[in-house]
Parts: structure tokens; C-alpha cells; sequence
């Protein structure tokens, strides 16, 4: 009986130990979830001062819970407060002209779906009801096993005013084009009319001349 009695103790004691090395193995995985926690919070923080400060907007987006976070820029270069809309797909999407939702929204999709980065344009409109041209820039993380992303993460950037200057520049050239053709027909023209003109003044030459043989040829006779 005192054997089992000892045996029984003892067992407890592995059990026991055991179980303290699950706990502190189970405390040591929390401590480094919230290491790495801390470090992705200092990560998007150092991001979205570095995008603010050149007027940029971040988003991180959870794939696995459809989950959205949209930094403070990504609001106010829209002329929203940060926080004002919704943090989720939908309002990237209501956001955008009609005419590029078309194929933007599928597309992007698609990249985010097969893990490959990408940059596209498109517009997005303001608190105040303008367009502005937006370059998004993404790219997909965490990927399985399988290759399935869980997470992608991309910036928008602004471009509405280098749009515009690229614009101008070629409404620029394009009139400079117009007025080269209007000067070269001018010319053209120009050379014609003067190539008429000396026919018709070859002709005349070639008449006076004929007339001055006649009349020579007369006198010699």
C-alpha cells in the first residue's frame, strides 16, 4: 500500500511538472505574441509618419477576418477626418469613380487573391464631392503553406496634380503639333503659288523670246 501510495505521489509530481512546463511555455508564447504585437504597433506607427508626412495613405488589411485599418492620411487626403468612414472594403469601394470600379475592384481583387503586388490609378472622391487621382500600391503577407496570403498591405499617393501637369503638357505639345501643321500648309501653299507663278512667268519669257527670233528672222530677210 505505501508503494502505491509513493508511486501514486510520484506520478502526481510529473503530472505537476508537466503541467508547469505547459504553463510556462503558454506564458512565454503570450509574452512573445505581445513582443511582436508591440513591435507591429512601433512598425505602423513609424509607417504613418512617414506616409502623413508625405501625404500618403496606409491600409493593412486582414484577409482572413475581412478586418481594414486605414491610416489618418488616408482620410485626409480626401478631405475626411480621420475616422470619419468605416474601416472596411466597402468604402474603398464606395469611394471610387464608377467608371473605374469596372475593372479596378476585380483586379485588384485578383492580385491580392494570387498574392502579387501591384500598382494601379484611379479616382476616389472627396468629402467635398471632387476627384482625386489616387496610385494605389499593394502587396500580399503571411503567406501558407499553400501561398494563400492572409494579409495585404499598400499604400495611395496622391497624383491628382502631377495628373494635371501631365495634362497640360500635352495639351501644350498638342498645340504646338497644331501650329507646325498650320505653318507647314501656309508654307506649302506659299511654294505652290510661287511655283505657279514662275511658269507663268517662264512663259513669258519663252513668248518674248519667240517674238524677238521672229522679228530678227523678218529683218534678216
Amino acid at each position: 500500500m505505501k508503494n502505491l501510495e509513493n508511486k501514486t505521489k510520484e506520478q502526481l509530481l510529473i503530472e505537476l511538472g508537466k503541467l508547469n512546463a505547459k504553463i510556462v511555455e503558454l506564458e512565454k508564447s503570450k509574452i512573445e505574441k505581445k513582443r511582436i504585437e508591440e513591435e507591429c504597433a512601433k512598425t505602423r506607427e513609424r509607417l504613418e509618419l512617414a506616409m502623413n508626412a508625405g501625404e500618403h495613405g496606409f491600409w493593412d488589411w486582414n484577409l482572413d477576418t475581412n478586418d481594414i485599418y486605414f491610416s489618418p492620411g488616408y482620410y485626409t487626403m480626401l478631405g475626411y477626418e480621420p475616422g470619419e468612414l468605416p474601416m472596411r472594403l466597402e468604402t474603398w469601394v464606395d469611394l471610387m469613380h464608377p467608371d473605374d470600379k469596372k475593372t479596378i475592384v476585380p483586379e485588384v481583387e485578383n492580385y491580392v487573391k494570387n498574392a502579387q503586388t501591384y500598382e494601379v490609378e484611379f479616382r476616389l472622391k472627396t468629402k467635398d464631392g471632387n476627384w482625386r487621382w489616387i496610385s494605389g500600391k499593394g502587396k500580399s503577407f503571411e503567406k501558407d503553406k499553400d501561398g494563400v496570403s492572409h494579409r495585404a498591405v499598400g499604400v495611395h499617393v496622391d497624383i491628382t496634380e502631377r495628373n494635371q501637369a501631365e495634362e497640360e503638357l500635352k495639351r501644350h505639345r498638342d498645340h504646338l503639333e497644331d501650329l507646325v501643321k498650320e505653318r507647314t500648309r501656309e508654307v506649302e501653299e506659299k511654294n505652290r503659288k510661287l511655283s505657279e507663278q514662275m511658269k507663268v512667268f517662264v512663259g513669258r519669257e519663252l513668248t518674248i523670246r519667240d517674238l524677238q527670233n521672229r522679228i530678227k528672222a523678218l529683218g534678216g530677210k
